[in-house]
């Protein structure tokens, strides 16, 4: 699922990640980045500051020193934009590894299914009692980096672009992501996935009254979307794409 990273950011906007690093020593390296889901920020009296809630993509960075090459996640433009000064905490959800070239974009999944900690010593109590709550925000970016795994580009993007314009509240434009995704499912699902005719015939009759009624959501109908129907159609566009990852996992 992830790791949680909760640790102290030094002046250049930078955290430790050496422990990541000793458990992919060939994704996290220089110029690869994480997909990352900001939470809060903390102070030096572990007071939470600031729920940031956003997700970024954040470059990983390399620092030889003497004989010793030491990992972290560069965190600067964040550290800049809201203003975290040096040494205060920060708690970040690390979910999927991206590797770009010209041609293509990877993703790779930290940690399937598991939540691994790394905290610096006096916050990592706090943040124990939050594992549960941070489980729920780890399954659904691991779904995008398992979509990439099985060629859906395409989907994960969008689901992705859904998730995020979610998090900052823009719900119109969220639901037009998600809607997207379910047209891209229904284009894509097959008996392969799902083990019958019958089933893929009744699977695609559900995805187009899916799309249907988020249609009927937000922009594309004219109209205002609220919270609710925003989490509507977060959670529809969810529970498709983890049952078909888990018919693809049988």
């Amino acid at each position: 699922m992830s790791m949680i990273i909760a640790k102290r950011i030094n002046e250049n906007g930078q955290i430790d990640i050496q422990k990541l690093r000793d458990k992919y020593p060939k994704f996290c390296v220089q110029d690869v980045d994480l997909l990352i889901f900001i939470n809060r920020i903390f102070n030096e009296k572990y007071d939470v500051i600031r729920a940031l809630k956003i997700t970024i993509e954040a470059p990983v960075v390399a620092e030889n020193i003497g004989f010793s090459t030491y990992y972290r996640l560069n965190l600067f433009n964040v550290m800049a934009k809201y203003g975290i000064p040096k040494d205060y905490y920060i708690e970040v959800v690390a979910s999927n590894f991206i590797s770009k070239d010209k041609t293509q974009t990877i993703m790779i999944p930290i940690f399937p299914n598991e939540i691994i900690l790394d905290c610096d010593y006096g916050i990592e109590e706090i943040i124990r009692k939050e594992v549960e709550n941070i489980r729920k925000i780890s399954e659904t970016y691991e779904i995008i980096g398992k979509l990439y795994h099985i060629g859906l580009m395409e989907i994960a993007d969008d689901l992705r672009d859904g998730i995020v314009r979610s998090e900052r509240g823009d719900i119109d434009g969220s639901i037009k992501f998600f809607r997207k995704v379910i047209e891209g499912f229904e284009s894509w699902v097959n008996e392969d996935v799902v083990g019958s005719s019958n089933r893929v015939e009744a699977l695609k009759k559900y995805l187009k009254k899916a799309y249907h009624l988020l249609s009927n959501f937000g922009e594309h109908a004219g109209t205002r979307a609220s919270m609710k129907e925003g989490i509507l159609s977060k959670e529809i566009t969810i529970s498709i794409a983890k049952y078909l990852l888990a018919k693809m996992e049988e």
